[in-house]
């Protein structure tokens, strides 16, 4: 009903915890803006992916010669975050691109490093952990 306040909720049980944002169809921008940075906390917090495009001559001529059955390789990364430990690897898929071999990591966030490994004919490939940097190719005029 227009003018009257939005019902409350009891907050016990199974969702006391639950975070709740109060809509009121009367005044409803507050609700809005609440949501929308609820949802950019979320997203901050679940990182982005990234792909990642593996330089070594080795490594591309090894992918190329799967003939597309990547599935037989094994690719994993992890993030590092500041000066905590390392933690263990997750898993990833590779692409073969053209003169390059692309794996993505997931969850990453802005100052993670990050560290690849591939196991592929019995040879592992791996990096260090490395900053994520735009490399620009720059030419004289």
């Amino acid at each position: 009903m227009p003018g009257t306040s939005p019902r409350r909720y009891c907050c016990t049980g199974i969702y006391a915890g639950a975070e709740r944002i109060a809509y009121d169809p009367d005044a409803p921008l507050a609700a809005f803006i609440k949501l929308a940075a609820t949802i950019g906390v979320w997203k901050s917090a679940a990182g982005r992916a990234v792909a990642l495009a593996l330089v070594n001559d080795e490594l591309l001529a090894a992918i190329d010669g799967l003939a597309g059955d990547f599935d037989t390789a094994q690719c994993e990364f992890r993030l590092r975050r500041g000066i905590e430990p390392p933690p263990p690897f997750s898993p990833s898929y590779l692409r073969g691109d053209v003169g390059a071999v692309v794996a993505y990591a997931t969850g990453v966030q802005d100052d993670d490093l990050i560290e690849v490994r591939v196991k592929v004919n019995g040879q592992v490939y791996y990096s260090r952990a490395e900053p994520q940097l735009v490399k620009v190719q720059m030419k004289k005029k």
